[in-house]
């Protein structure tokens, strides 16, 4: 019983650590193969390595900043929502509070990450393919997964609230 209510309460940080784990094993099974990629990379002059090297700094650092962008948009309006759905003297549920609290938290961590990303990529795009980076790659999938953790939490907040 304790350990169903347990996952009842948590089951955000479930799937987020599942797709996460799965995430790293899949970067994990590819990584020789990146390897090898960029070591046939460095024996090539880099001036032909360099529209590689621009396509993946410039897909990765868009993408990332797509996912800071939807962050930056979904905590403030879902507080908006919020406050608007909320007549007067009226006090919001606590599972309303506890999944927009939850939510918020995930859009930091997606945050934090995607931050993250964007200050990496110009510090190792001037030699590598940033898109086949391991410590690129992994911070990268996490931010867009705590960024689905968040919007699922965020919609069930707010669906909640409509009830």
């Amino acid at each position: 019983m304790l350990v169903l209510q347990f996952f009842r309460n948590n089951w955000d940080v479930l799937i987020f650590l599942f797709f996460s784990v799965l995430h790293i094993v899949t970067w994990l099974g590819i990584r020789g193969e990146l390897r090898l990629q960029s070591q046939q990379d460095a024996a090539r002059p880099a001036h032909e390595t360099l529209p590689d090297r621009e396509l993946g700094a410039t897909t990765l650092s868009s993408s990332s900043s797509a996912g800071i962008t939807a962050v930056s948009i979904l905590i403030p309006a879902s507080l908006l929502v919020i406050q608007f759905g909320l007549d007067p003297g009226q006090t919001l549920p606590a599972t309303v509070v506890l999944n927009v609290t939850r939510s918020a938290l995930w859009f930091l961590l997606s945050l934090f990450f995607g931050l993250f990303v964007l200050w990496l990529v110009p510090m190792r795009a001037h030699k590598f393919n940033v898109a086949r980076l391991f410590e690129l790659g992994i911070p990268f999938g996490i931010q867009l997964i705590a960024l689905l953790v968040g919007m699922i939490r965020l919609t069930i907040g707010l669906l909640l609230m409509i009830q």
